[in-house]
């Protein structure tokens, strides 16, 4: 049989972003079930949760404190509701993972335990299982699409300039990218 790798410890914390923004990030840790975590069977990774200067109205929602900024729900949410929920869990079954944490929500668009709270813990367990298996998270997440990669590695979405709500500039679109349409991305210096 197959060896089962359970969720021992979920922790999140408080961090800034690029733009020094409070954003959170969450770490997971799991060991092998046959292993006691006093023997330091742990593996662990963590996730940290990007925030947009603009959100689509199908976006989930992402849970700050009264004044905007802080994420301390989120972050009690994390410790409190989630991490309960998943502890024992393989951390294998990421869809399992996922449906728990949506339905503890209960919500359309997340905004109980908040998308930066729920993508944070998804996110980090398919970080652990890709360190398990030794591979990159894409490759990993790959194989949860069940979709075969038409290429080695993903293309790189290079962004040149900002606009929109992003700056002041009055630039119409948002984001302004390139997508360098070669194979391998050495090939693009």
């Amino acid at each position: 049989m197959e060896n089962k790798y359970l969720i021992t410890k979920i922790l999140a914390e408080e961090i800034k972003d690029s733009k020094n923004n409070p954003t959170i990030k969450v770490t997971v840790f799991a060991c092998p079930s046959e292993t006691l975590v006093e023997e330091g069977g742990d593996i662990f990774a963590n996730f940290s949760v990007p925030s947009g200067a603009s959100t689509g109205i199908h976006e989930a929602h992402e849970l700050r404190d009264e004044d905007g900024k802080g994420v301390k729900k989120a972050i009690w949410n994390v410790e409190n509701i989630i991490a309960p929920a998943l502890i024992g869990q393989d951390i294998f079954v990421q869809k399992k993972i996922d449906e728990i944490m949506i339905k503890l929500d209960g919500t359309f668009n997340k905004n109980n335990l908040g998308g930066n709270a729920m993508i944070g813990v998804s996110l980090a367990c398919a970080k652990v299982v890709a360190k398990i298996n030794n591979q990159e998270l894409y490759q990993y997440l790959s194989t949860l699409t069940e979709m075969k990669p038409s290429r080695k590695t993903p293309y790189l979405f290079m962004n040149l300039l900002e606009g929109g709500k992003h700056t002041d500039s009055g630039l119409a679109f948002q984001e302004y990218h390139i997508v360098p349409q070669v194979e391998d991305v050495k090939e693009c210096s």
